[in-house]
């Protein structure tokens, strides 16, 4: 099939220009996109891939965050976010193009079957409705081809947000590194946000200024500035110019009916802002429920609301890969003679703590004696032994997690829990953390209740000034 080649600004003209190759009223329009049916191959074999991929991301980005230190849990949590806000993109960008085609696709049906109108001349409608079928009728294939240029655009469009959204990302990373160098420069008089915002703003004022200028000239036909063409050309060079995003354009040109319009523009990318939001919410409303957020009477399941089993605290109940986000027991059920509690270690959670108490065994006395003699192997190797000798002398670390005990303190039936912390893995999803060995040889029969308190920073698990609370049965 030969695209037809249509003059520039011929496709916004008034009339249909669909006329069918060779005259066959089963064969396409002459003007349909020649890449229609990749377009349809692509969309639909990557549309509900993508949300798999977005599920994959959310569930990563949760693991990575745990595992960092808070220093770069702002930059990961900024970064994941846009990295699944371009897949989700993506994704909607596909299936709103699958939608478009299937209209598309229904209009050019109806028309091969009837492409005469005969419709509009049965003796079975009356005479508005003959006239008002005649009329749709006489219009179907510009509608035709309409449907044929905005599928194409949606596609384009999809494509293009999520090329911005993964320009985003490495601009953001460059940018963040910049701010946080900064930042550690100033020798804390300087915090990282607001380095960062004075940096974004450095970056985008004078793009912002150029544009506008540049803008003004065009209304008036003068030429460009020298210094417009040198700044519009640095930022091209980086991607930040409307050529790399030609389908977002061409879809503000095809709303704003062709005319130079920055309400057109802003309102698309308000638009496109307020769909992703949404959707990125949707991990929210899986979470919480469609009725609590309405108001219903079934509750939310945060963390230490009474009464209410949980299944991410309970080994045996949590998916095949599903990440650790608080503590676990093996079951609902303990088996004597120890019930297992696993603490997973989240770095900006634990971390100050630990801080703290290495800080405070430290100041109580001398610990061990230093291993930098035994076989260190250079003077770096030695005194990063030196500096962690409590990780290998067991008073030491006993002390340290004595400390982590009583900084979040375990209880059974309101009773304080009297075992030790140790330090552990779980190889189940590659895990760090405390395990707490709890005996519950002398629990009566029946239902018992084991409280975690949570680190003040642990939002993710709901209400931080609430324990976690684990019911089980013994």
């Amino acid at each position: 099939m030969q695209h037809d080649p249509t003059p520039p600004g011929a496709a916004d003209a008034p009339g249909d220009g669909t006329a069918a190759a060779g005259g066959d009223p089963n064969a396409l329009p002459a003007r349909t996109t020649p890449t229609w049916e990749v377009e349809v191959l692509l969309s639909g074999a990557s549309a509900f891939a993508l949300f798999q991929v977005y599920d994959a991301l959310q569930d990563g980005l949760f693991d990575l965050i745990q595992r960092l230190s808070p220093e770069m849990v702002g930059l990961a949590s900024a970064l994941g976010t846009y990295l699944m806000a371009g897949v989700m993109a993506l994704a909607i960008g596909f299936i709103a193009h699958l939608a478009v085609r299937a209209f598309w696709a229904a209009a050019v049906g109806l028309h091969s079957i009837d492409p005469s109108g005969a419709l509009a001349r049965t003796r079975t409608l009356g005479p508005v409705q003959r006239a008002l079928v005649a009329a749709r009728w006489a219009r179907m294939p510009q509608r035709i081809a309409e449907l044929d240029d905005w599928a194409t655009i949606v596609f384009a469009v999809s494509l293009g947000l999520a090329k911005l959204m993964l320009g985003l990302i490495l601009g953001f990373m460059v940018i963040y590194a910049l701010a946080s160098a900064i930042a550690a420069a100033s020798g804390g008089r300087l915090e990282t946000p607001t380095v960062l915002m004075g940096l974004f703003a450095l970056l985008l004022a004078p793009y912002f200024a150029a544009t506008v200028v540049d803008g003004q000239r065009g209304k008036k036909n003068r030429p460009p500035a020298p210094w417009t063409a040198r700044v519009i050309g640095v930022y091209a060079a980086l991607g930040m110019t409307p050529d790399n995003s030609i389908g977002l354009q061409m879809m503000v040109h095809r709303l704003s009916k062709g005319q130079r319009s920055y309400k057109g523009t802003v309102a698309t990318m308000l638009l496109t802002s307020a769909l992703l939001m949404i959707v990125l919410l949707v991990p929210l409303v899986d979470r919480l429920g469609v009725g609590a957020l309405l108001r219903g009477e079934f509750p939310a399941l945060l963390a230490g609301q009474p009464n209410a089993l949980r299944a991410n605290h309970y080994l045996d109940r949590l998916p095949e890969g599903e990440v650790l986000r608080a503590p676990v027991i093996p079951s609902e059920v303990a088996r004597p003679p120890f019930l297992r509690l696993f603490i997973p270690y989240v770095a900006f959670w634990h971390d100050p703590m630990l801080s703290a108490c290495v800080a405070k065994h430290a100041a109580q006395g001398p610990g061990t004696e230093p291993m930098a003699d035994a076989g260190a192997a250079t003077a770096d190797e030695a005194r990063r032994r030196d500096d962690d000798a409590w990780r290998y002398d067991e008073t030491a670390s006993a002390a340290v997690l004595a400390c982590m005990a009583e900084a979040l303190p375990v209880s059974l039936d309101g009773r304080p829990v009297d075992a030790p912390w140790q330090f552990a893995d779980d190889r189940r999803d590659d895990r760090r953390g405390f395990v707490v060995m709890i005996d519950v040889r002398a629990l009566p029969p029946g239902r018992h209740v084991l409280e975690v308190t949570q680190p003040p920073e642990a939002l993710f698990e709901g209400d931080p000034v609430l324990p976690w609370r684990i019911p089980f049965w013994r």
